[in-house]
């Protein structure tokens, strides 16, 4: 896709793809399918909205100054996506899927964050995208449960917790979390990663030491002992 392709230059297409997202779930929500059709059309939504991520990700560097105005674009019709497929996920069971793209979008620009600036960057501030997505899911006890859903999934199942740059950035995401979520949750996860720590972890590499550095500085906040 060209659009993608143009990384951080096709932020102008932000709003278009903004309004696209949502007319598109919209129709399919709305439109007269049972649930399980739904979640088959769902595809063309998950793709548009990994498009959009993607291109604010690229825009999250320090020689680029688009990215506020480029979350501004975005932020309504996102929220009202988010919030409409929740809606009728309760309403019809008809889901959407969108919380996976969703995390996976937030734990890479923290493992942006973490590869750049390694244990020195803030354990509160994360990166401009992740923290605008946290935020957004935040606003919405609905959005987080799915969210906090997805995110224990697959932290349990290995798909986050494997790699030690990814645990880190889950451990960042935690802490993050922590407060706002369900603290049953946060802790399963922590305890799962920090179980994890050793085996695949034993390497001597600096990026590894600032990445294992960064996940026991997010275990000691989450006051998890292991």
């Amino acid at each position: 896709m060209f659009i993608l392709s143009a990384g951080h230059k096709a932020a102008e297409f932000l709003p278009q793809l903004a309004k696209l997202v949502y007319q598109v779930a919209h129709s399919i929500l709305f439109s007269d399918v049972c649930a399980t059709n739904v979640h088959l059309r769902g595809g063309p939504v998950t793709i548009i909205l990994q498009n959009m991520l993607k291109i604010l990700s690229s825009c999250d560097t320090p020689e680029v100054d688009v990215l506020p105005q480029a979350l501004q674009a975005v932020r309504p019709a996102l929220s009202e996506v988010l919030l409409l497929t929740e809606v009728w996920k309760r309403r019809s069971g008809a889901n959407l899927r969108l919380m996976s793209p969703l995390l996976s979008a937030v734990v890479t620009n923290i493992k942006q964050q973490i590869s750049t600036a390694g244990e020195e960057t803030s354990e509160d501030a994360l990166p401009m995208v992740a923290a605008f997505l946290v935020k957004l899911i935040t606003s919405s006890q609905a959005l987080l449960r799915s969210f906090m859903s997805e995110l224990k999934k697959q932290v349990l199942s290995g798909e986050l917790s494997g790699a030690v740059d990814t645990k880190a950035s889950v451990a960042r995401l935690l802490a993050a979390l922590h407060g706002f979520a369900d603290a049953s949750i946060i802790k399963t996860c922590a305890l799962h990663i920090a179980e994890r720590r050793n085996g695949s972890d034993a390497q001597t590499s600096e990026d590894v030491k600032e990445a294992q550095a960064v996940i026991q500085k997010m275990l000691v906040k989450l006051e998890i002992v292991v």
